[in-house]
C-alpha cells in the first residue's frame, strides 16, 4: 500500500517523563503512523512557572532535554490558541521555509478540537488538534498538543502537513460534525441518543499486526488523533462509534491492539 507524503515536526522524547506510542491509520489509500507521547503525570511537577506577556509556561528538565508546558486558563478556543502560541515549536515553525511554515503563513488557525483516548485507563493522553485551514476551511496542516487537564497545561507534540492523497486534503476537520454523528446513530442503529452525554472525539491504538497479517481491513480512521471518530452514547446503554465516512460501528467492529484494553461497549466505561 502506498505511503502518503507527509512532512511533520516532532518534539524530542523525554525518557523519564514520557513514553512514545505508535498508532496507524489509513487515510483513503494512504498509510502513515503518527507517534504521540504519553503523560506520566505523577512524575511531572508544575510548581515553578515563568510568565512572559500572556504566556505562563513551565519547563520540565530531563538530562539535557527540556519540555515547555504552557498554561491553558480555560478550554475556550481563544485560551487554547493563546497557549499553543506560547510553545517553542509553534513559534519556530512560523518562520521556517517548509510545508508547516508555508501553511502557517498562508492559512488561518481554526478552533482547537479536543480528542480523547478511547478509554481513561488506556494510558493514552488527551490531545488538542489545531487545524491550519485555507479559505475553504480545508486543513493545510494539523498541529497537535498533548493536554494535561489535571494541571491545565499543554505541550507541543507533532505538526503534520496535509498533502498528497491524505483524507483531509478534501475534508474539513473533523470530517463529521457532532450533530451529524448524533443523527447517523439514530438513523443507522435505530436508537435514540442519551440526553446529557455530548458526543466526543476519540482515538484508539489499532491492531497493526492484525492489519499486516490480513486479519482485519480497517480503513475508517480513529487510530490517530488527527483522524478521530465520534463516540455517541445511546439510550440502549451502549457506545456507538461514527467514523470519518459517517459509518456507524459498535465496539466489536473496531480492531483495537490486543495488548490494550478493549473498546468499551457500555456507556459506564469511558
Amino acid at each position: 500500500m502506498a505511503r502518503s507524503h507527509k512532512q511533520s515536526r516532532k518534539q524530542a522524547p523525554i525518557a523519564r517523563f514520557f513514553r512514545r506510542i505508535g498508532a496507524i491509520t489509513f487515510l483513503c489509500l494512504a498509510f502513515f503512523t503518527l507517534g504521540v507521547a504519553v503523560i506520566q503525570s505523577a512524575s511531572v511537577g508544575f510548581a515553578q512557572q515563568t510568565g512572559g506577556g500572556a504566556c505562563v509556561t513551565t519547563t520540565v528538565h530531563s538530562g539535557h532535554a527540556a519540555v515547555v508546558w504552557a498554561k491553558v486558563h480555560t478550554t475556550r478556543a481563544p485560551d487554547v490558541l493563546g497557549a499553543i502560541k506560547c510553545t517553542p515549536m509553534f513559534q519556530n515553525a512560523k518562520n521556517t521555509p517548509d510545508l508547516i511554515g508555508e501553511a502557517l503563513s498562508k492559512g488561518t488557525l481554526a478552533n482547537p478540537v479536543l480528542v480523547k483516548p478511547y478509554r481513561q485507563d488506556s494510558g493514552l493522553p488527551q490531545v488538542w488538534v489545531v487545524p491550519v485551514v485555507d479559505h475553504n476551511q480545508l486543513p493545510l496542516a494539523l498541529l497537535t498538543f498533548i493536554y494535561d487537564p489535571a494541571h491545565q497545561v499543554l505541550r507541543e507534540s507533532e505538526f503534520a502537513a496535509v498533502t498528497g492523497n491524505m483524507f483531509y486534503t478534501a475534508h474539513q476537520f473533523p470530517a463529521i460534525t457532532s450533530a451529524s454523528a448524533l443523527s447517523m446513530v439514530v438513523s443507522t442503529h435505530h436508537v435514540q441518543t442519551l440526553a446529557g452525554r455530548a458526543p466526543e472525539l476519540v482515538y484508539f491504538s489499532g491492531d497493526i499486526e492484525g492489519f499486516k497479517a490480513g486479519r482485519n481491513h480497517w480503513s475508517s480512521g480513529g487510530t490517530v488523533v488527527i483522524d478521530p471518530m465520534w463516540r455517541v452514547a445511546g439510550i440502549d446503554g451502549h457506545w456507538h462509534y461514527v467514523d470519518h465516512d459517517g459509518k456507524v460501528h459498535l465496539s466489536n467492529d473496531i480492531p483495537v491492539d490486543p495488548s490494550m484494553p478493549a473498546m468499551p461497549s457500555s456507556v459506564s466505561i469511558s
